[in-house]
């Protein structure tokens, strides 16, 4: 439950080299960053806390119409010249090389810097993609790194002419820059296909799924209660998932709690301009090489799983070594990270899924001679012997966090590390 504190309002702080990154948490939080075409806004969403209670300042309708503000004021300029500016793609940097470009915004403006708080500082940041993506395996993709697709210059020619930057042919007109990696993102493109990208030294990944879970849930509800109001004369017996006190504040006379958008604006050096180029470009190179596809099995799922004692998650996992192993012929080291929640600040530890029951399992499966009989005990075996070591790991006697803390250490203090 930890874990749940640096949800919102917290940000990764890139650090120079020699020193490790931070995380900084906001407990205080009270506005929204929104990111659309490359430019930053953002608006007051809750009431400052009194006595810890959070009170909701905008309804739905204040956010759509803060939304479209934003689609509007982000529409007025043409992407050709938001392109130049997009400094979100210094976040997809080597932490080092951001820290050096993060600096180097502060230092040329002290405008840079509070440009910078107001989004490290944010809630989170809802990240709005002027595209419609073409199928789920294209909506993956652009939840997981945003889309590449490059323009031409149609003043190519002028900008030569100026010297004023290194002159590019081409500009970037995909939706890969428009992201800020240090933060929670909330994903929505023009279609309303929604995704979460996370920065995951906060949290790990159960806890923002239980926040897309909560919502997807609460969608359910709303709806339910939308289509049930003829027959529940007296209100919907069900009950929301989310449970936000609404003060809202454009409807209170003299209120002094400002929610209108406001937007975000950078300074930038020629230097700024040119390392926004360069990011961009390594990222381009970086999501060429990445194909994502979302595997829909439908052969049968959990239900028929559990009916014969085995863990689904564990034939998974015997199932990505079986599945190498026939492809190339190799076993190789595979972990699984298994969640220690159950402990004050648990997050979690490495199990090594590669046994000697998983090595056996490939070399049954893919001999000829094995029965089936044969490759239905090496399966169960393996799979079994899977779940034991998660409920092991799980239960805070996993080995491997533990000796790699003790190597940390080591290495701290020039002590000698075994081979």
């Amino acid at each position: 439950m930890d874990q749940f504190r640096s949800l919102f309002g917290s940000c990764r702080i890139p650090k120079p080299k020699g020193e490790k990154d931070v995380v900084e948490v906001d407990l205080d939080s009270d506005h929204v960053a929104v990111l659309y075409r490359n430019q930053f806004y953002y608006f007051r969403a809750l009431w400052p806390r009194e006595e810890g209670e959070v009170k909701v300042a905008v309804s739905e309708n204040d956010i759509l119409n803060i939304l479209k503000s934003i689609v509007d004021d982000g529409n007025e300029k043409n992407m050709e010249e938001l392109a130049e500016g997009a400094i979100g793609v210094l976040t997809t940097l080597d932490r080092n090389k951001w820290a050096q470009a993060r600096k180097q915004l502060i230092d040329h403006s002290e405008g840079n810097m509070s440009a910078l708080e107001v989004i490290d500082s944010a809630l989170f940041v809802l990240v709005l993609d002027d595209y419609e993506p073409k199928d789920i395996h294209d909506a993956a993709s652009n939840m997981l790194h945003g889309t590449i697709r490059k323009a031409k210059h149609i003043n190519f020619k002028e900008q030569e002419a100026l010297q004023s930057s290194i002159p590019q042919e081409y500009y970037q007109a995909g939706t890969c820059c428009n992201r800020w990696y240090d933060k929670l993102q909330i994903i929505v493109c023009s279609n309303g296909s929604a995704g979460i990208n996370f920065e995951h030294s906060a949290i790990d990944g159960h806890t923002a799924l239980r926040f897309a879970s909560d919502i997807y849930a609460e969608t359910v509800i709303t709806f339910a209660k939308s289509i049930t109001k003829s027959i529940y004369t007296q209100g919907c017996s069900l009950r929301s998932i989310i449970d936000a006190e609404l003060s809202q504040s454009s409807t209170m006379p003299n209120s002094r709690l400002d929610t209108n958008p406001k937007k975000i604006i950078f300074d930038l050096s020629l230097d700024l301009k040119n390392a926004i180029r360069y990011a961009e470009a390594s990222l381009g190179d970086a999501v060429k090489a990445d194909d994502t596809y979302v595997l829909e099995f439908d052969k049968f799922g959990k239900s028929f799983i559990v009916a014969n004692k085995l863990s689904p998650d564990s034939l998974v996992q015997m199932s990505i070594i079986l599945g190498y192993y026939r492809l190339y012929g190799e076993i190789v080291c595979a972990y699984e990270p298994v969640l220690t929640k159950r402990y004050f600040h648990g997050r979690t530890e490495a199990m090594r899924s590669t046994t000697m029951k998983a090595v056996e399992l490939c070399k049954t499966w893919t001999s000829h001679s094995s029965t089936k009989e044969a490759k239905l005990n090496a399966l169960v075996e393996s799979t079994r012997y899977h779940s034991a070591l998660v409920k092991e790991s799980s239960g805070g006697k996993g080995v491997d966090r533990h000796l790699f803390a003790l190597k940390c250490i080591a290495e701290k203090r020039g002590l000698p590390i075994p081979e």
